[in-house]
């Protein structure tokens, strides 16, 4: 995860928080999911943990585009490599 969508997740994290907003989970899919399996997650959540309170998610493919289609984020694969881009911005 860049530096930039941690400190969103963190201010993010902290406004809910001070709005007692209940049931709050914050996740990070990867679009590399060729590289980041679960044992590479694990050590990341590990290490990015003391800063924000969030899950990363991987899997197959063809389930993470499928996720992320349904948040409205179009994605496709390049090599290994998804990218995406949001309708919305």
């Amino acid at each position: 995860m860049c530096p930039a969508s941690t400190l969103k997740m963190m201010a993010t994290q902290k406004l809910a928080r001070e709005a007692a907003v209940p049931n709050l989970e914050l996740v990070s899919i990867t679009l590399d999911p060729a590289y980041d399996t679960p044992g590479v997650l694990r050590i990341r959540q590990r290490a990015r943990h003391r800063h924000v309170d969030f899950s990363f998610l991987t899997g197959p493919e063809n389930a993470i585009k499928d996720l992320l289609t349904q948040f409205g984020v179009i994605a496709e694969f390049k090599g290994d490599l998804l990218t995406t881009r949001s309708p919305r911005c």
